[in-house]
């Protein structure tokens, strides 16, 4: 995890779970680790890893490691989105989500994908 001045963080540290990886998408995140990033997107994992987020509806935007802190292609995490937050992660109001780390462009660039991990219980 990428850590900087907390000022630029768009999710505060605390707020972000450990991945379980216990679904699908999750698997394949796991499996993306056991090889090593750059083999598995040589081969079918990264591929299949794609094509299951777009079927899962994950949507995929470019930000800047030091904002969403996950920057090692693979790496991901669990959030619950604030029912007032704007931005990328506005369309997933009051939803947990996973957010994985998905590619870059640059030493700050990088691509994340963010779905529905599971809806919020109402307490």
């Amino acid at each position: 995890m990428y850590i900087i001045a907390e000022k630029y963080h768009v999710i505060p540290v605390a707020d972000l779970w450990t991945d379980p990886r216990n679904d699908k998408v999750g698997k394949l995140l796991l499996e993306l680790d056991r090889h090593g990033v750059w083999a598995a997107k040589s081969g079918s994992i990264f591929d299949d890893l794609l094509k299951c987020m777009e079927e899962e509806h994950y949507y995929s935007f470019w930000s800047s490691a030091s904002k969403y802190l996950l920057s090692q292609v693979g790496e991901s995490a669990i959030y619950g989105v604030p029912k007032d937050k704007n931005g990328n992660l506005k369309p997933f109001r009051g939803k947990i989500v996973r957010i994985a780390c998905i590619g870059t462009r640059s030493s700050w660039g990088r691509k994340y994908s963010v779905g529905i991990y599971k809806s919020k219980s109402k307490k």
